[in-house]
């Protein structure tokens, strides 16, 4: 079987970045309605007013749950 060389160098992680970042302009900010901001990115990060759920709880909570499978 003969082996099949791609004829694009592989780059490291941060050198394809920087390419793609010195290629790219930063998008700026908007305001949109919840119902219209489907498919769209933060600007900055949302921090809650009060934990949820609002008591202590063990990241172990959780639902259990039965299946079965049937094979006809």
């Amino acid at each position: 079987m003969s082996r099949k060389t791609s004829p694009y160098p592989l780059l490291p992680v941060p050198e394809a970045v920087d390419i793609i970042l010195s290629h790219s302009l930063p998008l700026g900010e908007c305001e949109v309605p919840r119902d219209e901001a489907v498919g769209l990115v933060l600007a900055q990060d949302i921090i809650a007013d009060e934990p949820l759920p609002p008591f202590p709880a063990s990241i172990k909570d959780g639902y259990a749950v039965i299946a079965s499978v049937r094979y006809f």
